[in-house]
Formats: structure tokens, C-alpha cells, sequence
């Protein structure tokens, strides 16, 4: 089956991919936050599979989702608290669900239109020094 690359996005070019596995389960994609963060607020991510790609486990949904509440991997029958590693393409708004769940949170600079590492974007709007894009600056806690 073939997967990503099917939305235009000048921060991600490329080609999809195929990958080998079996659908191991099919929702609506539908589901409410119990997390602490928009508690109560239910998602519609248009038709979701879990696919399990040579015992790895894969969430693709039809509709772009920010996986903020871990309530996404209980609707496809994977509780989170069970699972050894979880990798979520996502930024910051994971910490308050995921976070009581780890024992260690790795954040990896990927490509992409949101980066931990500022200085790869081209700023021409800003003001300089500004930290922490500037080498000569410090915050007020560092000093």
C-alpha cells in the first residue's frame, strides 16, 4: 500500500511510499479527547487504520490530526500505557496526555514547517538580537 505525500506541501516534498503490512483495524476515525487538554471534544478524522507493518503499528487517518490526546490509539484497540514506544509527528501539545505515560520524551528535528531548531528558518521580520536565534544573546535566566 502506498501512504503519505498525498497533500501539496511545499515543507514536505516528495514521493508517497509503498510499505507491506495488514490492516489490523478500521474506524470512523471518530472519538472524544479524555486527555487533560480539550477534554471532552470529539475528533473526526474521517476513515483511520491501524496497519501493522512488520510488527509495527501504524495510525493513518484520513484527515490531518495533531495526536494531542492518546485517546487515538484506544479507538483503534492499542491503550498506549501498554505499548513499548510510541512515536507521535506532532509538537508540543502532546506533553499533558503523553507525558504521564512516558518514562522519556525524545524530540527529533524533523523536516518540516514547525522545527525545535529556530535557526533553520529565515526570519526577515524580526528584530535583531533576539534570542534564541542569536548567538550574543542571553535569557533573563542565563545570566
Amino acid at each position: 500500500m502506498s501512504l503519505g505525500h498525498h497533500v501539496d506541501d511545499p515543507y514536505f516534498p516528495g514521493e508517497p511510499f509503498t510499505v507491506e503490512g495488514y490492516v489490523t483495524a478500521l474506524t470512523d476515525g471518530e472519538f472524544t479527547n479524555h486527555g487533560p487538554k480539550e477534554t471532552g471534544v470529539k475528533q473526526h478524522l474521517g476513515r483511520t487504520a491501524r496497519i501493522n507493518c512488520e510488527g509495527i503499528d501504524v495510525l493513518v487517518t484520513e484527515h490531518r490530526y495533531s495526536p494531542n490526546d492518546a485517546e487515538i490509539w484506544r479507538h483503534v484497540g492499542l491503550p498506549p500505557e501498554r505499548a513499548d514506544l510510541l512515536v507521535l509527528k506532532t509538537v508540543n501539545h502532546f506533553r499533558a496526555d503523553y507525558e504521564p505515560l512516558a518514562s522519556d520524551v525524545v524530540l527529533v528535528d524533523t523536516p518540516g514547517s514547525f522545527a525545535i531548531d529556530l535557526t533553520r528558518f529565515d526570519f526577515d521580520r524580526l528584530q535583531s538580537p533576539r534570542y534564541p536565534l542569536d548567538d550574543d544573546v542571553t535569557y533573563p535566566d542565563e545570566e
